[in-house]
């Protein structure tokens, strides 16, 4: 009989420890980190889904059923690809897909539109490096540790930068806009270099046009001596035309 009391004790110790665990789960808050970066812990997954999107048609809203029907992905590891999708802009608050979703289905917009979606997801890598889409994992997982303050083998380090790199894999930098001079932009810098040269010529022009100007009125004897004639040209020449 005490064995039996003993071993109601046990099992009832154990569920209460239990539900107090429960309890204090549901009652701890949720881990804030630095840059408030959207993130996965299955970033193959992510990756797979960004894929699929390319393929599949544009949906009215990219619902669950979406996900998992059309493009068969299920679990918890999918719930939490439409909230990344909207903090990158690929999804306005009600699911709906924005342009930038519809840019990065096609051929020709893909790159750029990964690469606002990561401007816009991560805004604060970007402020500390402009270029932060062409670092390499190391020296990514470098500027995350200095934003959020984590360790460099923290679960959430890789996540963050799994779920970035996602993205990343769509970019060519060879196709974006960044960085790369309009045609139709002013040239102000070559204008004021164009502008000082002619101005440059101009007072070039300007030196050396100023000198005496010298009005001679010869007088030629009534000769027809050549002899006469070649003296008085030949002084003029070695007098006044030097």
């Amino acid at each position: 009989m005490d064995d039996q009391v003993e071993k109601t004790a046990t099992v009832t110790a154990a569920v209460d420890k239990s539900s107090a665990k429960g309890d204090a789960a549901k009652k701890s808050p949720p881990r804030e980190i630095p840059g408030n970066f959207p993130y996965t812990t299955s970033p193959g997954v992510f990756s797979k889904i960004l894929q699929k999107i390319i393929e599949a048609e544009r949906p009215s809203k990219f619902s669950g059923d979406f996900l998992n029907t059309v493009l068969g992905f299920s679990g918890g590891s999918a719930l939490v690809v439409p909230p990344i999708l909207k903090r990158t802009g690929f999804l306005n608050a009600d699911t709906t897909p924005t342009e930038l979703y519809n840019q990065f289905k096609s051929e020709g917009g893909r790159s750029q539109a990964a690469f606002e979606a990561l401007k816009i997801g991560y805004s604060e890598l970007f402020k500390r490096n402009e270029y932060a889409h062409k670092l390499e994992d190391a020296g990514l997982r470098d500027l995350l540790v200095t934003i959020t303050g984590l360790n460099k083998g923290d679960p959430v380090i890789r996540a963050i930068a799994g779920t970035f790199s996602a993205f990343k894999y769509y970019i060519d930098p060879a196709k974006l806009s960044i960085g790369v001079k309009k045609a139709n932009e002013p040239q102000v810098e070559d204008n004021a270099e164009e502008e000082a040269g002619f101005e440059s010529s101009s007072q070039k022009s300007k030196n050396n046009s100023l000198g005496l100007i010298y009005n001679i009125n010869l007088v030629i004897p009534n000769t027809d001596d050549p002899n006469v004639l070649n003296a008085i040209f030949r002084s003029l020449r070695e007098n006044l035309l030097r």
